[in-house]
């Protein structure tokens, strides 16, 4: 074939190319049509939803009873008036909220209009001085929904979205009862011929199962929570992860013993004496996890596994346990001071001791991380070694903070080393769980005061039996939970 006759051919097939091309295009042509056609009217009906909402919107503001020349002197008035006007045209500037960058205008009117119109705050402050009338006269929940104040009526009585306001307020005051009490009457309030009940169900139900919740009625927080998901609105996305929470609490509290101080002290009385108590039933096994333990295995012993309580047996060898004796004795110790208690309370004294830069120490304190599979080492309070004398005791108490406290500085384990025999007494007890250990040198007593949420546990609450004949040492040591769950 001669360089010509080439030429032609790759001119043709180029053509050729071209016009299967254009072709193809031409054929995609009534595709592209049909969808732009499709998301011209879909904008189209968009915009017609505004317009019959501006439309809607200037119908309202030129019906309103409550128009500046309107003289407002019932107090429900004014406070559904207030409402009406801050609900109104935050639901509009929401409502446009796309729209105002390309329309500037609009954003500057709608932001003089509500810089000059009731405020959240506004609000509140007249929902406070409702309160005082009501405290102050004594009327009913009743009367002041329907406007009736010491047999004066008002124009309007309060409906679903007044209710929903006090509600709300009274939520992120986090006062869960009048909450509850008044989001439930906004919900019996609804009437869903309005557009817009369907959105303010969603949010009634979202506040209900925080309100229920704070209220620890857990079932009814439930109960509202798969409402949410049946529903299936904006809340539930969310909703999952607060069904799971709910569920963990009902199961954190649902078996805890309401036992007095009285009742565990009680307990104490009866149980450091009795050498020959015999606790629950529990289990024995060897701990051979992580390399400290491959060749040397903890000896383990479950007392409790909710909350988890464990005896180790044996753990500490013979030259760690000199090693402490001898930190312990060659310092002075003080009498230990329980949180401005006087010595009803605790007899015994004490001693910390810093561990960050003592290598044998710390190599201990890896065992014991292997061991309880949480971190010890920079994660807990100093070394604390306590002596107990004649006499010596630790009245019933827990190590943590109880349910709702601050979780910053909550103990989630005790680690309890026994330093020595004692020959009569000196037993730790556990009044609500009726576990009584008695100390051995070499045992180290491990507890989790709190779940992983940071609640204290009332299982938890032990007591030092007093000691009868000879001396009890202790190294005690105390794991701080915001260390280990920051996230929490």
């Amino acid at each position: 074939m001669t360089s010509i006759s080439v030429l032609l051919l790759l001119a043709f097939s180029g053509q050729v190319r071209g016009s299967v091309n254009s072709i193809a295009k031409i054929n995609n042509l009534p595709r592209m049509h049909d969808s732009l056609l499709a998301e011209i009217n879909h904008e189209i009906g968009r915009q017609k939803v505004k317009v019959a909402f501006l439309q809607q919107v200037i119908k309202e503001v030129e019906e309103e009873p409550y128009r500046p020349q309107h003289e407002l002197s019932h107090p429900v008035d004014q406070f559904i008036a207030m409402v009406y006007n801050y609900g109104r045209w935050n639901y509009v500037t929401d409502f446009f909220r796309d729209d105002l960058q390309e329309s500037p205008w609009l954003g500057k009117l709608l932001d003089e209009i509500k810089s000059n119109s009731v405020q959240i705050e506004d609000i509140k402050t007249a929902l406070v001085g409702l309160f005082d009338l009501q405290a102050l006269y004594g009327f009913s929940d009743q009367d002041l929904v329907s406007g009736n104040i010491l047999g004066v009526g008002s124009q309007r009585f309060f409906g679903a979205y007044e209710l929903y306001i006090i509600g709300n307020i009274s939520l992120e005051q986090e006062d869960y009862k009048n909450c509850s009490k008044w989001s439930k009457m906004a919900l019996h309030a609804l009437d869903f011929s309005e557009n817009w009940a369907r959105n303010l169900l969603d949010l009634l139900l979202d506040n209900l199962v925080t309100c229920e919740f704070g209220n620890e009625q857990f079932n009814s927080a439930l109960n509202y929570a798969y409402r949410i998901l049946d529903l299936g609105g904006n809340s539930a996305d969310h909703i999952e992860s607060d069904i799971k929470m709910i569920i963990d609490d009902m199961q954190f509290n649902q078996d805890y013993p309401q036992i007095s101080d009285d009742e565990r002290n009680a307990v104490y009385s009866k149980l450091c004496p009795d050498e020959s108590h015999i606790n629950p039933s529990g289990r024995c096994y060897l701990r051979s996890e992580g390399w400290r333990l491959t060749f040397s295995p903890a000896k383990v012993e479950v007392m409790s596994e909710f909350p988890r309580i464990e005896l180790w047996h044996h753990f500490i060898d013979d030259y760690t346990h000199q090693y402490i004796m001898e930190k312990a004795t060659s310092a002075e110790m003080k009498k230990s001071d329980v949180l401005g208690h006087d010595a009803n309370i605790r007899i015994s004294d004490i001693l910390w001791i810093e561990y960050h830069q003592d290598p044998l120490l710390k190599s201990f304190l890896r065992t014991i991380e292997q061991t309880s599979g949480i971190p010890v080492d920079g994660f807990s309070e100093l070394l604390q070694i306590a002596s107990y004398g004649i006499g010596g005791f630790y009245k019933p108490h827990i190590d943590t903070m109880t349910v709702g406290d601050d979780i910053e500085t909550a103990r989630f384990a005790t680690i309890m080393l026994y330093l020595s025999d004692v020959q009569k007494g000196g037993a730790t007890i556990f009044t609500d769980l009726g576990i009584r250990v008695a100390p051995a040198r070499g045992q180290l007593l491990f507890w989790e005061n709190t779940d992983k949420l940071g609640r204290g546990n009332p299982y938890t609450h032990h007591a030092a039996c007093p000691v009868a004949i000879g001396q009890k040492w202790a190294a005690n040591l105390w794991v701080h939970f915001s260390q280990i769950y920051p996230s929490n």
